[in-house]
């Protein structure tokens, strides 16, 4: 669903009443700042969206109060996720936890730090992973041996230690 640009530019209007007219502030050429009402627009359209539950984890911390006060409006459940602990946003994970329907946790670790941290209960456990049971690595070619680094590139992440790692083993492909 694309947002087309229909006009060249954007009207503010002052509000008039009987005794005093409207007048216009300001105009704004919607060519020059095009990227910038296209954004809002889509904000607009999520917005008027219908949703079941409205969920915040550990980035995006430009939009996450937006989203909460989104959940409260349409009254649907705000799910927040805890990621680690260490946020890198200590007040705001906290401010999360704290106003959200249901907290949950990568990790039991996860888990018992932001109950104890936050002073909330119930958080659930939903665990990052993979389904050995359906994702067998069984299958997988023996031959040569490999490393797999899944991760952004962030110096969080830490993915020089994989490079300090591999760079030690000789039989890798």
């Amino acid at each position: 669903q694309g947002i087309k640009k229909e006009f060249d530019s954007i009207s503010l209007e002052s509000v008039g009443n009987e005794n005093t007219p409207g007048s216009t502030v300001a105009t704004v050429s919607i060519d020059k700042d095009w990227h910038k009402y296209k954004k809002g627009l889509r904000l607009l359209q999520l917005y008027l969206s219908e949703y079941d539950i409205i969920h915040t984890g550990a980035s995006g911390w430009k939009t996450h109060p937006m989203l909460v006060r989104l959940a409260a409006i349409q009254g649907v459940k705000h799910v927040h996720t805890h990621h680690t602990v260490t946020p890198g946003d200590y007040n705001q994970q906290r401010w999360l936890a704290t106003n959200a329907d249901v907290v949950t946790a990568v990790s039991p670790f996860v888990a018992e730090w932001a109950t104890n941290e936050f002073d909330i209960s119930n958080v659930q456990v939903i665990p990052n992973g993979v389904d050995l049971e359906q994702f067998s690595p069984s299958f997988a070619p023996t031959e040569k041996n490999r490393i797999l680094y899944v991760g952004r590139l962030t110096d969080r992440k830490h993915p020089e230690i994989v490079i300090a790692l591999a760079q030690q083993f000789t039989d890798l492909e």
